[in-house]
């Protein structure tokens, strides 16, 4: 099975974790299960063919690929919100 293509649910999950500090906390603000939450990052790690985090009981550090990915993650993901915010403030459709 081929792996899915990124997606901004998956980079919004990543900048998430990676401010939180943890996937448990991460979790708890974003009201999501911690499995659902790994997978995800599971499948992000995948597609971008390297480990983004080091998980440990004290939380998470970001590995090289991940501190390469962040700061392009947080710009997609305030991209993102600002379409998001140009659309609903466009007024009624078509």
């Amino acid at each position: 099975m081929e792996d899915e293509p990124m997606t901004l649910r998956q980079l919004n999950y990543f900048v998430s974790i990676v401010l939180s500090g943890s996937f448990s906390c991460a979790a708890r603000k974003l009201g999501v299960a911690q499995s659902a939450l790994s997978r995800q990052i599971r499948m992000l790690e995948a597609e971008v063919g390297a480990p983004l985090l080091l998980r440990s009981g004290q939380g998470v550090e970001l590995t090289w690929q991940g501190r390469e990915l962040l700061p392009l993650a947080r710009e997609i993901d305030r991209l993102a919100r600002s379409a998001r915010g140009v659309v609903i403030g466009s007024g009624p459709g078509v």
